[in-house]
């Protein structure tokens, strides 16, 4: 029997993740407001603006939302 091996799925990579820190300044909230926001820890929102930990669909889409910004911002 053949066992099949997947690759773990990609989360993408946010490419500037100092606008995610600007953004979350400019819009006068604390990691842990924002995490709150989105559904996250505030360690996961530090690890994200450090450029430590990937985000998920869900999770870039509710950041961009709280950012008040697009997806595309956060990734280019």
């Amino acid at each position: 029997m053949l066992m099949q091996t997947t690759k773990p799925r990609q989360r993408p990579l946010i490419q500037n993740p100092e606008a995610v820190r600007r953004r979350r300044l400019a819009a006068g909230l604390g990691q842990v407001a924002l995490g709150e926001k989105v559904g996250i820890t505030h360690a996961h929102v530090s690890k994200i603006e450090n450029g430590k930990s990937s985000a998920g669909a869900g999770v870039l889409f509710r950041l961009a939302g709280a950012l008040n910004c697009t997806v595309e911002d956060l990734l280019a």
